[in-house]
Formats: structure tokens, C-alpha cells, sequence
């Protein structure tokens, strides 16, 4: 009985996953293309942004899956240099201070990367909605923009992701663990 709810549990995940990666691909073009009316003065409603989706979802998905693509061999090359150093501390019988400032040193280099990589997939991502290239394309020209700004740009990431963490963690611990249904409402 248990295997069965793990499948039911792994299935639903991954349902969860395609829904949500399938609005994000939607929700990101809509931004796009009404920031980029806004900002061309042109007018804006909502029939003219829907009809903007089918054109540039492909587009959209393509730089989507080369960037999900290019985290997996990122990943995978971290977990084998991860292996790889786990094996020499055993192997050298590195001391546990400098075996945990090595693995310190390892985790901040894995978010650098991270962070730059996920830098370029959004602007790949808002290329990919207002110009036709799209895939390696687009994160080649994202990473072109970048180049030069690449502080101000981790900056914002940064910025936007720290907002994300603390309305996520405010509203777990005041709307799921906390207060009232009345309570709940008025805070959403």
C-alpha cells in the first residue's frame, strides 16, 4: 500500500511540476510583452496579450529546455567534482576544519554558478518572447547584455529572491501554521 501512495505522491509531483512550468512559460510572456507595450506606448489589452502567447510559447519553451538542459550538466559536474573531492579527503585523511572550509568554499562557487546561470535564463527567456532567437541563441545574446553589468544584475536577483524566501516563509508560518480561517483570509 505504501509503494502505491509513493506512486500516486511522485506522480502528482510531477503533474505539479508540468502545470506550473506550463503557466510559468505563460506568465512570463504576458510580463514580457506588457512591459515592452508599456514601454513602447502602444495600447495594451488583455485579447491583444493572450494572442501574443501561441506565437513566442515555442520560442519561450525551446530557451527553456536548453537552460534546463545546461543546469542538468552543471549539476551532474558538481555532484562528480563533489564525489571526486569526497574521495580525496577520505582517501588523504584531510583534517575536518579544512575538509568543512573546502566544502564552504565548494557550496558558495555551486550558488555563484547558480545564480549567474539562472541570470541568463531569464534574460534568454525575455529575448525569447520579443525577438526571434531563441535557445543557444538567446543566451548568447543574454549573456552579451549582461556583460559589463553582471553585478547590478546578480544584485537584483538576489533582491527579488530574497523578497520570494521571506513571503514564502512568512506566509507558511502565518497562514499554514498559524491563524484562523477569518485571520487567514484577511492576510492573503
Amino acid at each position: 500500500m505504501l509503494e502505491k501512495e509513493w506512486v500516486a505522491f511522485w506522480l502528482f509531483r510531477l503533474g505539479y511540476f508540468i502545470i506550473v512550468f506550463i503557466f510559468s512559460l505563460l506568465l512570463t510572456t504576458a510580463v514580457v510583452y506588457t512591459v515592452a507595450c508599456v514601454y513602447a506606448a502602444k495600447q495594451i489589452t488583455f485579447k491583444k496579450i493572450m494572442s501574443v502567447v501561441p506565437r513566442v510559447w515555442k520560442r519561450l519553451m525551446v530557451t527553456s529546455f536548453w537552460s534546463f538542459a545546461l543546469f542538468f550538466v552543471y549539476n551532474v559536474v558538481a555532484v562528480g567534482l563533489l564525489i571526486v573531492w569526497l574521495v580525496v579527503v577520505r582517501q588523504f585523511s584531510v583534517g575536518p576544519a579544512l575538509g568543512i572550509a573546502k566544502a564552504v568554499i565548494l557550496l558558495i562557487l555551486y550558488v555563484i554558478g547558480i545564480v549567474y546561470m539562472t541570470v541568463f535564463w531569464q534574460l534568454a527567456s525575455v529575448i525569447s518572447v520579443l525577438e526571434y532567437a531563441y535557445g543557444r541563441k538567446a543566451m548568447a545574446k543574454s549573456k552579451r547584455l549582461v556583460k559589463g553589468k553582471m553585478g547590478l544584475s546578480v544584485w537584483c536577483f538576489l533582491g527579488v529572491l530574497v523578497w520570494s524566501v521571506l513571503v514564502q516563509a512568512l506566509s507558511e508560518s502565518l497562514v499554514v501554521l498559524g491563524f484562523q480561517l477569518e485571520s487567514r483570509l484577511a492576510l492573503g
